[in-house]
This record gives C-alpha cells, sequence and structure tokens, in this order.
C-alpha cells in the first residue's frame, strides 16, 4: 500500500469516527428532548388531576355546608311548633284531672315533643359548631356538682324507672357557661341511661382532681365495641346491635364541642371484662 493510499484511509477512518460522534450526540439530544417532553407531559398530566381534585373539594365543600345550612334552617322552623305541643301536654299534665287513659296518651306526646325537641337542639348546635367555627359559650361562676343534680332530677322525672347514684366530693365550682354544662350532663347521662341496663343504677361522680373538677358518667351494659371507640365522639354515629340508638348520634359529639370550648377533655373507657362503660369530663376552673 502507497503511503497516499494509507492517508486516505486514515482519513476516511476519521471521518466516520467523527460521524459516529455526531449520531451519537444527535441520539443523546433526541433522548434528553424525549425525557423532557415527557417530564413536561407529567408535570400537566399532575396539574390538571390536582386542579380537577381542587374542583371537586370545592364542590363538595359547598355541598357539604348548603345540607348543614339546610339542617339548621329546618330544625329552627321545626323547633316553634314543636315547642307548642310540648308546652301544651305539659299544662295539660300540670293541671292533672286527666282520665288515665288521657293520661298516658298526654304524657307521651310530651315526652316524644320533649326528645323532637331534644334532637332539634343538637343539630342546632352541630350547625353552629361547623358553620361557626365551634359552639359559643357566656361563662360565669358555675357549680357542676349543683347542675348536676339539678339536670339529674329533671331526667328522673322523664325516666321514672332508672336508678341514679350520685357522689360529690369537694368544691366544684369553675368559669363555665352553666346552660352549655346542663346540657352537656343531660347528654352523657341520658346517654347511660339509653345504652344501661335498665335495672342497674346510673352512677354520676363530680369531684376535684389536681386543681381542675371531673365529671364522670358510668353505666353497667353492653361494652361498646373497641374498633367503635374512636369514632364515638364523631358526629351521626349511632351505635347499633342489640342495643341501637334512638337519636341522631349528636349527643356526645355536642359534648365534646361542649368540653373543647371550656378547654377542657372527655374520653370514654368500655373495657369487655367489667361491661361497666365510663365516660370521664375534666375541666379547668377557668379556661387555660
Amino acid at each position: 500500500m502507497s503511503t497516499n493510499e494509507g492517508g486516505r484511509l486514515s482519513h476516511d477512518g476519521q471521518r466516520d469516527e467523527a460521524r459516529r460522534e455526531r449520531d451519537e450526540a444527535r441520539r443523546e439530544r433526541d433522548e434528553r428532548k424525549v425525557e423532557r417532553d415527557d417530564a413536561r407531559s407529567e408535570r400537566d398530566e399532575a396539574a390538571a388531576h390536582l386542579e380537577h381534585s381542587r374542583a371537586e373539594v370545592d364542590v363538595l365543600r359547598e355541598a357539604e355546608e348548603l345540607r348543614e345550612l339546610f339542617i339548621g334552617v329546618l330544625a329552627h322552623d321545626l323547633s316553634n311548633p314543636l315547642s307548642a305541643i310540648f308546652s301544651t301536654a305539659d299544662v295539660m299534665l300540670r293541671r292533672g284531672n286527666l282520665p288515665e287513659i288521657e293520661y298516658k296518651a298526654t304524657a307521651r306526646i310530651a315526652s316524644s315533643a320533649s326528645r323532637a325537641l331534644r334532637m332539634i337542639d343538637q343539630l342546632l348546635d352541630f350547625t353552629r359548631s361547623r358553620l361557626g367555627g365551634g359552639l359559643p359559650i357566656r361563662p360565669v361562676m358555675t357549680d357542676l356538682a349543683r347542675i348536676s343534680r339539678a339536670t339529674i332530677d329533671e331526667l328522673q322525672s322523664t325516666h321514672p324507672a332508672s336508678i341514679f347514684a350520685v357522689e360529690v366530693n369537694g368544691t366544684c365550682t369553675g368559669s363555665w357557661d352553666p346552660d352549655r354544662l346542663a346540657q352537656l350532663v343531660d347528654n352523657v347521662v341520658a346517654n347511660a341511661i339509653e345504652h344501661g341496663d335498665p335495672d342497674a343504677p346510673v352512677r354520676v361522680r363530680v369531684g376535684e382532681d389536681n386543681g381542675d373538677v371531673v365529671l364522670q358518667v358510668a353505666n353497667q351494659g353492653q361494652p361498646i365495641p373497641a374498633e367503635l371507640l374512636p369514632a364515638v365522639f364523631e358526629a351521626f354515629r349511632r351505635r347499633s346491635g342489640s342495643q341501637p340508638s334512638r337519636g341522631l348520634g349528636l349527643g356526645l359529639f355536642i359534648s365534646r364541642q361542649i368540653v373543647q370550648a371550656h378547654g377542657g377533655s372527655i374520653h370514654v373507657e368500655s373495657p369487655a371484662a367489667g361491661r361497666i362503660t365510663t365516660v370521664t369530663i375534666r375541666l379547668p376552673r377557668v379556661r387555660r
């Protein structure tokens, strides 16, 4: 091979190598472009999905607010006629001199109207708590022991077969809303009556503990299943099984709202072994 032929082959080899390098560089650029396009497409899809999810959340939130507003308006409009029914039946019972059949019928009317009014109050409180940022309270110096006794006396009149055991220890006063505390005691004790054994007493203890005031309500009966305990204070949670709830499932939800508005805590224990369900409420004497 001559020198010229060798030089030409060497030059051709260099051109081929340069061409391969250019082709390789072009492929790398194309691959990077494809990767950028894929990443851009993924970002666009994720952004579109996020926007769609936000729109769905907005629609659901608006529907939820409208539903709660409807519940509030409906409950408010129903309260007046039901109050009239209850008041009329109560007056007739207080006057007396009713034949036995009419007395029993009037008593059933008063009891049913009272229960319906309690449900309406719970619905209104539920709406206030969800739309208004919590339940409003008007704290003044209040005696929880006195409120507990008065509330239990009222419940005794509507549940004459129920047995109550009340224990008070120490000074049980604090800066609380008396109407809300009466509602709290009524909700928790009524829940104990509903789910407790009818022949066993509902035990109510009020006392001092480390500077706070503690209210405990205990009933003997079918324990709450362990899987339901975490959700027992949620709205519209009704117990099923052998002792299903007759109400709306708002009593304990409203109770927690009242306790939280006062800066306190509430929890429930229901061990299967002892068949005793205990609701414990701890209230600071002054909201911290």
